[in-house]
């Protein structure tokens, strides 16, 4: 017989026309026989492949660093041996620490958060469904849609990272410039754009994670 292949992603239906003798489906392709064949398919809009993930937030990343590392380049010389690093609601320091302490507490804190942003996405299979704390979970962890689930997931939590550590940097510059000071006294204003910042630019990551989660419509039947 005369076949013809006619190339279909993965779907959950499909169906051809009267004039069909024969047709089977194999993976992603539907082998149907003779020609002028009329058909619709009910695709499946959800990729089965994972996506390649953006490059801007790993590249944002290292562009952080770099600055932390300017930052610790440029202030260290001019820091006291004890820094204050706690701060009263009025501003006044109340906790202290060695140079040396701070800069091992810091860059600790900062490798931490960062290493468990980006490893987070991978150590997804290594918890039951029910820890896993996603947008409709049920349709995310089918087995087929976890590579997807993975990359988009490995996306979002670089992007968190992105903040955070840019958290981390605009703390550390205030308690540089703080220590400068004689006494050191803290800023409230300056704190206060930098916790509005950073809860702006939560929210926007949260709308951004919950909008990459949600449940593909249905399209309708194509031809």
């Amino acid at each position: 017989e005369d076949l013809r292949y006619i190339s279909i992603p993965r779907c959950r239906t499909w169906d051809v026309g009267p004039t069909l003798q024969s047709a089977a489906y194999h993976g992603s392709h539907a082998v149907a026989s003779r020609t002028n064949l009329r058909y619709k398919v009910a695709m499946d809009p959800t990729p089965l492949e994972p996506r390649v993930p953006s490059p801007l937030p790993y590249r944002l990343l290292l562009l952080e660093a770099f600055v932390l590392v300017l930052l610790w380049l440029h202030y260290y010389p001019l820091m006291p041996g004890r820094m204050a690093t706690h701060f009263g609601a009025g501003g006044e320091a109340n906790g202290w620490m060695t140079l040396d302490g701070f800069l091992l507490f810091f860059w600790g804190m900062c490798a931490f958060l960062v290493v468990l942003m980006l490893l987070m996405p991978k150590l997804i299979g290594l918890f039951p469904d029910s820890m896993v704390n996603i947008p409709h979970r049920d349709y995310w962890l089918a087995p087929e849609r976890r590579p997807l689930v993975r990359a988009i997931l490995g996306e979002h939590m670089a992007w968190l990272g992105v903040i955070i550590l840019g958290l981390m940097g605009a703390i550390l510059h205030s308690t540089f410039r703080t220590n400068l000071l004689e006494p050191p006294r803290l800023e409230g204003i300056s704190i206060g754009w930098t916790m509005g910042g950073f809860f702006a630019a939560m929210a926007v990551w949260l709308v951004m994670f919950c909008r990459a989660f949600r449940v593909p419509k249905e399209p309708g039947a194509t031809r």
